[in-house]
């Protein structure tokens, strides 16, 4: 009889030889993987926002590039965008951890180890300005925790991480139809320019 697996809060499969057993969980630290317990300790998903759970933010680093992309490959699903999703754990692990870093990436776990969420900026350059800024390209949080702080949290921890390396001002997208976070973003003082468009223009090496 093959092994009932079971989906952890924190993203992952973990199988284990009966349902509610307690697995390591690949996103998971191994000090952490008594804790994740499929049944209990993970269930954290959905609390009530009254009692706010607790989260840390921190940079990613290499060893984050498969938890990285899982989370941004949730973030294409939710946008309905998963058929543009291009990216694997390598090639953020070569931009974003490699010797010429494109961008820098926070993340966001609630009680130190389940992930929840992430951010994802890089630097720009107004020449109107005449001075450097940030572009945050993405920002996530899983559903379930969602109303706890932990998306204004990583939009300020992003905000301060281009303050620190000299950007004077941070931007970014959001699709029309995504009212509640169209709402969230203005409460946080953002202003949103409609005078703008956004245009793209994919590059090859040659174009004929």
């Amino acid at each position: 009889m093959p092994p009932s697996t079971s989906e952890c809060k924190c993203g992952e499969s973990a199988t284990g030889a009966a349902a509610g057993s307690v697995a390591a969980c690949p996103a998971c630290p191994p000090t952490a993987a008594s804790a994740c317990s499929l049944g209990a300790a993970c269930a954290i998903a959905d609390a009530d926002p009254a009692h706010p759970l607790p989260f840390t933010i921190r940079p990613a680093t290499a060893a984050d590039a498969t938890l990285l992309h899982r989370l941004v490959a949730e973030l294409a699903a939710y946008e309905s965008l998963s058929h543009e999703l291009e990216s694997t754990p390598a090639a953020h692990a070569e931009h974003l951890f490699g010797p010429r870093p494109r961008a820098a990436a926070l993340l966001a776990f609630v009680r130190g180890f389940v992930p929840v969420g992430f951010a994802v900026w890089y630097p720009t350059y107004s020449t109107f300005a005449g001075r450097p800024g940030a572009f945050l390209e993405d920002l996530y949080v899983r559903p379930g925790f969602r109303r706890h702080g932990i998306g204004r949290a990583l939009l300020e921890a992003s905000a301060a991480a281009a303050l620190a390396d000299g950007c004077s001002r941070l931007e970014w997208r959001a699709l029309k139809w995504n009212t509640p976070a169209l709402d969230f973003y203005k409460s946080t003082g953002a202003e949103p320019l409609s005078e703008w468009v956004t245009l793209r223009r994919e590059l090859t090496a040659s174009r004929q």
